[in-house]
């Protein structure tokens, strides 16, 4: 197994216990980081669209409320109008479906194994978009890298 440089390195200061100007910037990094809103979501998965323009589909891996589901779905979709492959500058158009975690139709005794369907998916995705914070994410990187899948196709919010 070749290790390879992921591309979203997080490089931080733990050793530093003074305040800086740059604190609140720090902050707002861990922020995005580790707490995304929508807009922070949005800008990001555009950035990743613009990066592999042949993507179309969104799968979201989450445990978020139906709310929080549609209001993200809602904000990808009407975002997704104005994405130009910045090749080409042809429209990439909207995404063809955004489903998620919790579209999953699974009887009692599957609920105990849901989890490890969004790791199956994960890990089969064409570009994995993950909270590098999560227990989950890293499982999936670390089979993605197992099988050999481009450290570029497994990015961090």
């Amino acid at each position: 197994l070749a290790t390879q440089d992921m591309p979203d390195d997080f490089e931080f200061n733990t050793m530093s216990s003074r305040f800086t100007e740059d604190e609140h910037n720090l902050s707002a990094i861990y922020r995005r980081r580790c707490f995304a809103t929508i807009d922070d979501m949005v800008n990001r998965v555009r950035e990743i669209r613009l990066e592999f323009t042949h993507l179309s589909r969104i799968y979201i891996m989450t445990n978020g409320k139906p709310t929080f589901l549609s209001e993200l779905s809602n904000a990808l979709f009407a975002d997704s109008i104005f994405h130009i492959d910045p090749l080409s500058g042809q429209q990439l158009g909207e995404w063809k479906s955004i489903k998620h975690s919790r579209n999953l139709v699974l009887d009692k005794e599957q609920n105990y194994v849901a989890q490890a369907v969004d790791m199956a998916i994960g890990v089969r995705a064409d570009v994995l978009l993950g909270n590098g914070w999560s227990s989950l994410t890293s499982h999936i990187v670390m089979m993605r890298m197992s099988r050999d899948i481009e450290a570029r196709r497994s990015r961090m919010w």
